[in-house]
This record gives structure tokens, C-alpha cells and sequence, in this order.
């Protein structure tokens, strides 16, 4: 029985992260500029425009790269910033750090870059959720100075409507308050 319940629990799990991943691919990743009301331009355009939707924009999306500009260049990295207006907070989007690349202060790195920019655009408040799936993201967040706000549930598999739940996660959700930046 143990057994079957094991194999179960992997297949629901491997569908139901496939399922978000594909989502969000297309969804979000599938146009990052609109999703995050950026304008997209290269790395090389320094056209006041362009500086310009930067500046003005409390969104935002970076992208950490090793070897730039060489054979070896490669995508280590990355987090977005979602500004919710309602709320008027940002939201923290799709932080990642190959494995191969992880304690070498790139996560960090990233963070302080999008605190930065929140900061530069009064961005009161920073909020993110991660599962339990995600044990290093957690302690690094915590550490970062993240506090947990709640817990949340989430049933994947239930019998008789929902009222038994099977199978599902825990959500956390977590923020941190930035201090207003100080005028010379």
C-alpha cells in the first residue's frame, strides 16, 4: 500500500509541476517585456527612451549571466519584479539560480539589485511565496530577512468533493518592508 501510495504521490507531483511549468512559459516567460510592462531593447541600447521605461517602471526582470561576451556565456540566474498597484507592493517572480551556480552570492546579488529598484520607486513593501518543495529557497529568503506571513494549504487530490484531502503542499508567503531611502 505504502508503494502505491509513493508512485502515486510522484506522478501527481511530476503532472502538477509540468502543468505549472507550462503555464507559466506561456504565460509570463513566453513575453517577459509585456508581462512585466518593459520595453524590450538590447543590452546596448542607451537611448533616453529607453532609460527612460526603465526608470519610470517599478517592474522589472534581470538576468545573471557568467561569461558575458565570450563562447562560454551562460544564464545563471534570474528574478522579476511584479508591482501590484492594488496592493502597492512588489512581488517577487520566477527566482532562480542554476544549480551549478548557487553559493556563490548570485541569489543575493539579484535581490539586492530588485531591492534597489523597488527602493528607487518608493516600492513599500516586497512580498513572495514559495512551497515546501523549495527548502534552500526558504532558509535563503529567511536569511535575506524575509518573514513568513502564512501558511497556506493546497489540496491537489481529495475524495468525496474535497472533504478528504489526499495529496497537496504547503505555501508560504513572505515579506519584508523596506526602509525608505535617505535624501543627501
Amino acid at each position: 500500500m505504502v508503494a502505491l501510495f509513493t508512485w502515486c504521490y510522484v506522478i501527481i507531483s511530476d503532472r502538477f509541476t509540468l502543468a505549472l511549468v507550462d503555464h507559466v512559459l506561456a504565460t509570463e516567460l513566453a513575453d517577459i517585456s509585456s508581462y512585466y510592462g518593459l520595453t524590450q531593447a538590447s543590452s546596448e541600447d542607451t537611448s533616453p527612451a529607453f532609460q527612460s521605461t526603465l526608470a519610470e517602471s517599478p517592474s522589472g526582470f534581470w538576468v545573471a549571466v557568467t561569461g558575458y561576451g565570450t563562447l562560454d556565456e551562460k544564464i545563471v540566474g534570474c528574478v522579476g519584479l511584479d508591482f501590484d498597484k492594488q496592493t502597492e507592493s512588489g512581488i517577487v517572480r520566477r527566482m532562480s539560480v542554476d544549480e551549478t551556480a548557487r553559493k556563490l552570492g548570485i541569489g543575493r546579488k539579484l535581490l539586492d539589485t530588485l531591492f534597489a529598484h523597488a527602493s528607487s520607486h518608493n516600492v513599500p513593501r516586497i512580498t513572495l511565496e514559495t512551497s515546501q518543495f523549495q527548502p534552500a529557497a526558504i532558509t535563503f529568503y529567511s536569511r535575506y530577512g524575509f518573514t513568513k506571513d502564512r501558511t497556506e494549504y493546497i489540496p491537489i487530490l481529495s475524495l468525496w468533493g474535497g472533504l478528504l484531502p489526499i495529496y497537496g503542499f504547503e505555501m508560504y508567503y513572505y515579506s519584508k518592508l523596506l526602509t525608505k531611502p535617505t535624501k543627501a
